[in-house]
Parts: C-alpha cells; structure tokens; sequence
C-alpha cells in the first residue's frame, strides 16, 4: 500500500504498537488536527480515579469554530483490536464518565491545573480563546460538547453497526477517524493522512454522504435533549416544506437529518440551543434570502465538496424568520413537483 505523486511511490507505515502509533499522533496532532488545537496526553497527566478508573489517551480541545468549539475524549486503537473485547468496554466506560457530573468536575479542575501551570500551553489555550477564563472555557466545554474521537489506523465496521444499535450512546457521542502515515523512511518525505479530516468532522460527523434512506436512526435521535422551542422550529419547518412537496423525505442519518427529493437539497443539524440548516444553494444566494434574523457562515472547501455542491450553514435560533428559511429552500424543494 502507498500514495503516488506524479514522480514516486510514498509507501505506507505499518505501526507494530499501539505505542508508537499514539506517539505519532501526539507528536504530529496540530498538522493533523489544525492550529487551533490543544492536545492534552491524559496518561501522563490524569489519575484513573479522575474519571473513574477510564482513562482515554488525551483530551483534545478544538477551537477551529470559534462559536462551537469542541472537546473530545481521544481514544488510539490499532485496527487489528479486538472490537468487542477490546475497544468496546473502553469506549462503554466513557460513557459512565460523561453522566457523572462529580467526576466531570474533578476533571475541570485538573485540567484547569494542567494547563495553568505549564506556559506554552496556557499561552496557547489563551489564544485560542481570547478574552475568555480559562477554567470557565474548559467547564463550558465539557458540560456542552462530550465527544468521543477514537483515532484508528485502518477500518472498522464495527463503528457503524454497534452505532446503529445503540444510537444514544455510540450513535451520538462517538466518531472515528482513520490516521495514516507514509514515508520514504530518514530524510525522505513523510505524508500523513485523516479520513475524514477535523473540519469535516465537526461540520457533519464521520459518516460518509448517503442519498439512501437509513433504518437505524430516527428524527428523535437529533431531537432528544434538544431545547424544545428548536424542536418545534424543525417541526414548523418540515410541516411548511411538505406543504410544497409532499414527495420529498426527510431521512434522519447519524449525524444529520437530510432533506431528500431527487437529490439531497439541504441537511439539519442540531445542537441543544441551535437548529443548523444547510441548503445546497450558493452563499451569496443565501444571503439574499435571510436578513439579520439569522446567522450564515461560510463553509470551507472541504465540507462543500464532502455535501458534493455550493452550501453555506444558518444558524437558527427562534422561528421569526421561518418565511426566509422557506424562500431559501423553495428552489430546491420544488424541484420533484409535476
């Protein structure tokens, strides 16, 4: 196995140990998770007790979306691990963790500590998230955004089957990506690879874009725990969107719910206080459509080309604006009407 440029053949690096595949990600982790990052090793900081007796590999902080920025709990397995007695209890007690608020706040504090008392990265926390204190942005995170990132080195289908089975919990909390490394070997190129990268991932979890309709998931998937005035916003939204187009399905995936007629023409997202609504429709057309109301925030690259077209995301927090949303999407929404 390799990569190839137009000159050459990169092979690719086997990793005889979990060890030295965790090292390459901790010594490589702003390259593959970008420069708003912060990275904490929690074996070499976290006492078991801190989280009741589950360790994770690190604790990754990203604030590349200054608005919603994450925390995960990083998990580093090697794909030939065993899943069910392996990767599946580690993965379970974490679950344990996120619903003890005792010991969520046992962890504020010590990482709170950590980062204080070291100055490169309290310099670098600081930074990332300008004016703001520093313990009240790490507890902030952890109360709103429990996430678990296992970082792998080749497939596993037993990610996508047990997140089906039990959609609350691996379902909701937990994405994985695949890291690979290629090289020349001492003083030759040396590429790595993550699929999906951590812009995609924030942006629409780890599932690859699907125009089937899935079983395994339902719309009270994304609505549970939701604030119940944003549910009744989705609710208000689909009732008008089937007014104009009975034909078309709104078919809920792991992370996000698509509108589909002929093609997927927009896709829902949620997060506790806010409905993210992604119409396939140029940015600037976008704009047009919706005033001060709503927020719109432009989509890297990346993200369009994953959703295979021109997109930009609203951010929707009351229903004052619902005939705009409705504008917005009526091109795309009409199209299947005979």
């Amino acid at each position: 196995m390799g990569i190839f440029t137009k000159t050459k053949r990169i092979p690719e690096i086997s990793f005889d140990s979990e060890k030295d595949f965790e090292k390459e990600i901790f010594d490589n982790y702003k390259l593959l998770f970008g420069e708003n990052t912060v990275l904490i090793d929690a074996k070499k900081k976290i006492a078991g007790k801190t989280l009741g007796g589950a360790i994770p590999d690190g604790f990754l902080f990203d604030f590349s979306d200054k608005e919603e920025p994450r925390f995960y709990l990083i998990e580093v397995e090697l794909a030939e691990h065993d899943f069910f007695n392996h990767i599946f209890p580690q993965i379970t007690k974490f679950f344990g963790f996120f619903r003890n608020h005792e010991q969520r706040s046992k962890l504020v504090a010590k990482l709170h500590e950590i980062i204080s008392t070291s100055n490169e990265m309290k310099n670098d926390f600081s930074s990332l998230i300008g004016g703001n204190e520093i313990f009240k942005s790490v507890n902030d995170l952890i109360e709103n955004s429990q996430n678990i990132l296992v970082v792998i080195d080749g497939e596993k289908p037993e990610f996508s089957e047990i997140g089906e089975t039990y959609s609350d919990t691996w379902g909701k909390m937990v994405q994985c990506v695949i890291m690979k490394k290629y090289s020349e070997g001492d003083g030759g190129e040396t590429v790595f690879q993550l699929e999906p990268d951590l812009e995609i991932l924030n942006a629409v979890g780890d599932e690859k874009i699907s125009n089937k309709e899935t079983t395994g998931y339902d719309e009270e998937h994304h609505t549970k725990n939701i604030n119940r005035e944003i549910v009744d916003i989705y609710t208000e939204l689909k009732g008008k969107v089937l007014e104009i187009n009975p034909k078309l399905v709104f078919n809920p995936t792991k992370f996000y719910i698509s509108i589909k007629g002929r093609r997927n023409c927009a896709y829902i997202s949620f997060s506790k206080k806010k409905m993210k609504l992604t119409p396939m429709r140029p940015e600037e057309e976008i704009r047009k459509c919706v005033s001060e109301k709503y927020k719109v925030r432009s989509l890297p690259p990346s993200v369009q080309k994953f959703w295979n077209g021109e997109c930009a995301r609203i951010f929707i927090e009351n229903s004052s604006g619902m005939d705009e949303l409705i504008e917005v999407l009526r091109p795309l929404i009409s199209e299947d009407i005979r």
